[in-house]
């Protein structure tokens, strides 16, 4: 299937704003909420073979000086804003993209996430006018592992 692919409102992050018609995802950086991970998932889902996506970084939303004050007081926290881009199992809670068993993230901070084994340096930082690409191969076969990276 080619062409755009929204995001599904009813499958994301309470707070979170999707708009363009679901092509634009705006998370909540406000009090409490700067301290919390979002997301979403697109609206059309895959049950095997090789695709492709992309993400484009519009803009850095940061959470507010104290909330950003705070997460920089705790370093083995390591949750610095960012940006995760991947692919999970429709039973992945979203906000938890890549720290699931279910799921692979490659993260704005230049690490990869995925399969529940935390988070190790990989690639380069994206930020905004950056373009990621993911591209992957799922197979039927494998339930327990969905995902393979290609």
């Amino acid at each position: 299937m080619a062409g755009r692919c929204e995001l599904n409102p009813q499958d994301c992050s309470l707070g979170l704003q999707l708009q363009d018609g679901g092509a634009t995802l705006v998370p909540p950086c406000h009090g409490a909420f700067g301290f919390a991970w979002s997301g979403a998932r697109g609206a059309v889902g895959v049950c095997g073979g090789r695709h492709r996506f992309s993400v484009t970084v519009l803009q850095e939303l940061l959470p507010p000086a104290a909330a950003a004050a705070t997460l920089a007081a705790i370093p083995e926290l390591d949750a610095a804003p960012g940006v995760r881009v991947g692919v999970s199992c429709a039973s992945t809670d979203v906000a938890m993209l890549g720290e699931s068993a279910t799921s692979w993230a490659y993260s704005s901070l230049g690490k990869k996430c995925g399969g529940g084994g935390g988070f190790l340096p990989y690639g380069v930082r994206f930020g905004v006018g950056d373009e990621v690409i993911s591209l992957f191969h799922m197979c039927v076969a494998c339930s327990a592992t969905p995902v393979r990276r290609l």
